[in-house]
């Protein structure tokens, strides 16, 4: 169960409790979509989160995309959260931007040493 509180510093923004495991504190940050997700055979949890700094977003730009206005989206960066059984997380980072994060349908909930990106190129428009 993640647990979302302000009661942390500002750089700490969730906790993660696991039956029988300390709560393991992730760091903060803004995340909205979600991939994959697996646990090790030691019990380490990783999943795929697409994430922003703040939720910028989704509290005020989003709001401008629904009344038919213009949104300067941020881009999310691919990352991967780890959360170990000994209340140590992590995030591991990619420095790919990028939203909606796939899994080969084959292979969800499996294991995996690599992770890939589709990416649609921009046109230059000068």
């Amino acid at each position: 169960m993640f647990i979302i509180s302000t009661a942390y510093d500002a750089h700490t923004v969730a906790t993660y409790r696991h039956s029988g495991w300390p709560a393991a504190i992730m760091p903060a940050m803004f995340f909205f979509h979600t991939g994959d997700a697996w646990e090790d055979a030691d019990g380490t949890l990783r999943f795929d989160l697409c994430v922003t700094p703040d939720a910028e977003f989704v509290t005020h730009q989003a709001r401008s995309m629904i009344r038919g206005g213009d949104a300067e989206s941020p881009q999310a960066e691919l990352v991967m959260a780890v959360l170990h059984p000994n209340g140590r997380a992590e995030v591991q980072r990619t420095g790919l931007r990028g939203e909606f994060p796939q899994t080969d349908r084959r292979r969800q909930g499996l294991r995996r040493l690599s992770r890939f990106q589709q990416r649609r190129a921009e046109q230059d428009r000068t």
